[in-house]
């Protein structure tokens, strides 16, 4: 695949999106993120790395379609805030990075990263980061609701009538597709249900375990929240380069 069909992806999501604004189906004044690799250098690397969480709680603002694609420009914008689930996001394919070039970080030197901005944010411009749901979320800890709306299956886009949403289940399963993930981490319990759901028993996924599907390895992890700690995204990177590598891994 390639950017070119990533951004094409995007770009009929974003279509459809538009047409159920004018259904009634989002709000009027919505917008959405879309998302891409962070550098071209992504489709160079021999692991390719995605992170996934739940939703986007940006600050909200007004544009053309290419203001809402998440680039590495608002990333490192919300690292450069201290967003605690961006912050967390980036340490966490940061270690996963390192591991992957065969350094092993201790607790002190990732815990160091975290001031560290600029070294933080070099070690994963080779990587992508994506959110379940486009639609960005409200100012609350999780809208399970509607982040379920948007893709699993047997759930309404409205809470109102019965609109299918297995138009954009597919567009997101054709996104992942076109990303030819190596290596695809699922974060939070809700992020992880989806992954199932909307992959209707394909990938067999177990709660903070590792699942291959042809080429991608899955892996659910604790969302990064304060609850992802240091030691923690040190011992799940280690796992999961094991089992990449064929090692035999717990969980």
């Amino acid at each position: 695949m390639s950017m070119e069909k990533v951004k094409e992806i995007n770009r009929r999501f974003h279509e459809l999106m538009l047409e159920d604004v004018k259904e009634g189906i989002f709000d009027e004044g919505a917008y959405f993120w879309h998302y891409e690799p962070f550098s071209a250098g992504y489709w160079d690397q021999k692991h390719k790395i995605v992170l996934c969480n739940l939703e986007t709680h940006g600050e909200s603002t007004t544009g053309s379609y290419e203001d809402r694609i998440l680039t590495f420009e608002p990333f490192k914008t919300w690292v450069e805030h201290g967003y605690q689930t961006i912050k967390r996001s980036a340490l966490f394919l940061y270690a996963l990075c390192q591991k992957f070039q065969g350094n092993s970080l201790t607790n002190d030197q990732l815990r160091g990263m975290y001031r560290k901005n600029d070294e933080l944010l070099r070690g994963i411009k080779n990587t992508a980061y994506m959110n379940w749901r486009k639609e960005e979320g409200e100012w609350v800890p999780e809208n399970t609701e509607n982040i379920y709306r948007f893709l699993v299956p047997g759930w309404s886009l409205s809470p109102d009538a019965e609109i299918s949403n297995e138009k954009y289940r597919k567009l997101t399963l054709e996104y992942i597709d076109a990303l030819e993930p190596d290596i695809f981490v699922v974060t939070g319990k809700t992020g992880w249900d989806v992954l199932k759901k909307i992959y209707e028993g394909k990938v067999n996924l177990p709660w903070q375990g590792m699942s291959r599907n042809g080429k991608t390895l899955f892996i659910s992890a604790y969302h990064p929240s304060r609850a992802m700690s240091y030691q923690y995204i040190l011992e799940k990177t280690s796992s999961i380069y094991k089992a990449f590598s064929g090692e035999k891994v717990h969980g």
